[in-house]
């Protein structure tokens, strides 16, 4: 996230940016929290002062599973500390309004709307961006179907009067469609369904492997 920290509520952005973000969200995560995997944000700003001279500072936490960010309100606090936009010409610049031009960000939040203050917070904010990673497993399945199996169908419909509807003459061999592909356990227990993009023409004379592909 990118605010802008410009001592006038006209133009939030010139000359000053401070940064809040996460160190690393591949490998500098914590794991010690019912919520998942969570990180620390930093605040570093875009200007030579002393925000930027003392480095990176800890400022809150993101929650990467929850897609949740929670950022201390000491940040817009009146102050002398290094992680404080107060100390860094934002503390009693009108950070939120408009109206008043020298009014600290906490008593613009406790003494105007609600309205008013996430207007004035939203200009401020320069860039939001968060990049996800999901990990996904893939397993390769390959099906052989053959030529003396599923030449029939299990579908009621197939029969009619206790013949193959498929049929015309009694010397016709049997035809069937496949649409899906079923995914078993080993006690025969259905664990997922794949469904073909068209059906394919199943007969004694035919046979085929199709290739399945789990993603979890």
């Amino acid at each position: 996230m990118e605010l802008g920290a410009n001592g006038t509520y006209a133009n939030p952005f010139d000359n000053f940016l401070v940064k809040i973000t996460d160190a690393s969200g591949s490998d500098g995560y914590f794991v010690d929290s019912p919520a998942g995997e969570y990180g620390i944000l930093y605040m570093s700003a875009s200007q030579g002062d002393a925000l930027a001279e003392g480095g990176k500072h800890e400022v809150g936490l993101i929650y990467y599973q929850a897609g949740v960010a929670m950022i201390t309100s000491s940040i817009f606090h009146a102050g002398t500390g290094s992680n404080r936009l107060s100390n860094h010409n934002v503390g009693n610049m009108g950070f939120f309004s408009n109206n008043v031009a020298s009014t600290e960000a906490e008593a613009t939040l406790t003494g105007f709307g609600i309205t008013a203050s996430c207007e004035g917070f939203l200009r401020r904010i320069n860039n939001i961006q968060f990049n996800n990673t999901t990990e996904l497993n893939s397993t390769i399945y390959f099906c052989r179907v053959n030529n003396n199996e599923f030449n029939y169908s299990a579908n009621p419909t197939y029969l009619t009067g206790s013949k193959i509807r498929v049929k015309t003459n009694r010397t016709d061999v049997p035809v069937s469609y496949v649409t899906s592909i079923g995914l078993y356990s080993a006690d025969r227990e259905l664990l997922a369904v794949a469904k073909l993009s068209e059906p394919l023409r199943k007969e004694p004379s035919n046979e085929f492997t199709l290739r399945v592909r789990l993603d979890y």
